[in-house]
């Protein structure tokens, strides 16, 4: 910390690249000195963390699969955002949903994350959290989280009217269930203006 701050007042310049495109901050942030990194912030206004293409995307969507609040909040200090995305377009939002890490989508929320965003299948988090619903702690709380801000499955590629007939088909009540409790309207009727309230009752037994 002595050598940095001496040399910043001695005026080293901190923008300046290695030949591999490296800024001391870079080299700061990757090594997680998270000091060292908001001193040369301080002293350089302007700098950010970069990195080419999708890279910074994907450290976000990393440190949020593994719930890494600590490396989420160092990536936002030094100006990465929030809704950076990897190369299927899925942001840290996305990835903590599904995996049901309340802390960062909360934290994600909070610092701007853009609950409509959507992955290269159309998919927004919301559609995340409803898909593995029953696969991981937390999901219901995630998806009252996101529906709180303003998250609906109307924002989404996937076509749940037709998805709430077939669970009606198949006397999917739970499935039914989670979907009315994340807003989608039983009484929508598909192609044939069939609801799923027909669907149950032509099952129903004689």
């Amino acid at each position: 910390m002595d050598l940095v701050k001496s040399l910043l007042r001695l005026k080293a310049d901190a923008t300046l690249k290695d030949k591999l495109g490296n800024t001391p901050l870079k080299d700061a942030v990757l090594a997680k000195r998270d000091r060292v990194a908001e001193m040369i912030r301080a002293e350089t206004p302007g700098l950010y963390f970069s990195l080419p293409g999708n890279e910074l995307g994907v450290l976000m969507c990393e440190a949020a699969f593994e719930g890494d609040l600590d490396q989420i909040q160092r990536l936002i200090a030094n100006g990465v955002g929030p809704n950076e995305c990897d190369y299927d377009n899925r942001t840290g939002l996305h990835l903590s949903s599904c995996e049901g890490h309340v802390h960062v989508v909360s934290y994600l929320l909070e610092h701007g994350a853009d609950i409509e965003f959507k992955d290269r299948f159309g998919g927004t988090a919301l559609d995340d959290a409803v898909r593995h619903n029953f696969d991981v702690r937390n999901a219901k709380l995630v998806q009252a989280m996101l529906r709180s801000h303003g998250a609906s499955l109307q924002y989404s590629a996937t076509d749940y009217t037709t998805k709430m007939n077939e669970y009606a088909h198949t006397g999917d009540l739970d499935h039914i269930r989670l979907l009315a409790d994340n807003k989608v309207d039983v009484s929508l009727a598909d192609y044939d203006l069939r609801s799923p309230l027909h669907l149950a009752a032509c099952r129903c037994a004689q």
